[in-house]
């Protein structure tokens, strides 16, 4: 995964206030880092930083394009690195429940999703970056998929909140092992009825920091609105046509892992309480191979 680094050269999760963006007990810095490790603050690095590969391991080919690292760690031959970015924030909502927003109807099972929403409790000078990465990102997209050299930079569009989505299922494969849900992730025993056609996509990854500085999984239950969390933001790259018929690309923001840092209890001790949040109740907890190694995190 990578860090963000700002217009200043450090890392922006320095700009937390109180430290709060280091307490996942981690000793980086940028010297620390590999320049894959770094998101640079500017589009014309982000364009030798960053480039769209083909996945052969693809299983719809509208979703057959990738964002990886141009140099990425020293491995063997045909290994790509898709990419993803760490980022802090206040929470304000999730939807992390197994199988997501999904209520069991087969006709929409496609459209289920896991849901994050970050808040930023106005620390513009910490928020700026992300919204900034983001829209180079997709702007370096546009430009390489549509080799179009004249396309324009998308809007500044910062907002106090960003919003995050991890889809439940996949097209099933012949290849894709049976899966068995417990009843206390499936209690209706919805997915059944479903499980010959979809196939469950990657777990989301949960934690919390204890207190001696170590990580944990826990249940999506434990987290509140205003914890401050550390989530790993990832790029879906989908081909679908325009309203003028044209075929075009679309990048959506998605996530592999949401830790804990802070409970929002800790933070109003500390008083950093998310000033910003207003809804809590909101809250609701086979072509050609090559190697995909996606860096995801993981809690003992």
């Amino acid at each position: 995964m990578s860090h963000l680094i700002g217009s200043d050269g450090r890392l922006v999760r320095d700009s937390w206030p109180k430290g709060i963006g280091h307490l996942d007990g981690e000793k980086i810095s940028c010297a620390s880092l590999q320049d894959w490790e770094k998101v640079p603050p500017t589009y014309y690095e982000i364009c030798s930083w960053a480039q769209v590969a083909l996945d052969p391991s693809a299983q719809e080919r509208r979703r057959e394009n990738i964002l990886v690292y141009a140099k990425p760690p020293a491995t063997e031959q045909h290994t790509l690195f898709p990419i993803s970015i760490r980022v802090q924030g206040f929470l304000e909502a999730c939807c992390l429940h197994r199988l997501g927003n999904w209520k069991g109807n087969p006709t929409n099972a496609q459209r289920a999703v896991h849901s994050v929403t970050l808040r930023s409790n106005g620390e513009e000078r910490t928020w700026a970056p992300i919204h900034t990465a983001i829209r180079h990102i997709r702007q370096l997209v546009q430009r390489q998929l549509t080799a179009n050299n004249l396309y324009e930079e998308p809007p500044l569009d910062t907002t106090d909140d960003l919003r995050l989505y991890h889809r439940v299922f996949q097209k099933r494969q012949r290849k894709d092992p049976a899966t068995v849900l417990p009843v206390s992730e499936d209690p209706n025993q919805f997915y059944p009825a479903i499980s010959q056609h979809w196939a469950l996509a990657d777990r989301i990854q949960i934690g919390r920091r204890m207190e001696n500085g170590g990580k944990a999984a826990c249940s999506p239950l434990t987290l509140s609105p205003g914890d401050f969390v550390d989530v790993g933001i990832t790029f879906e790259i989908v081909k679908q046509k325009q309203r003028d018929g044209t075929w075009g690309f679309r990048v959506h923001l998605g996530f592999s892992h949401v830790l804990q840092l802070a409970s929002s209890d800790y933070l109003k001790k500390q008083k950093i309480s998310d000033k910003k949040r207003s809804r809590d109740d909101d809250m609701d907890v086979d072509r050609p191979t090559a190697k995909i190694q996606r860096t995801i995190m993981s809690f003992s």
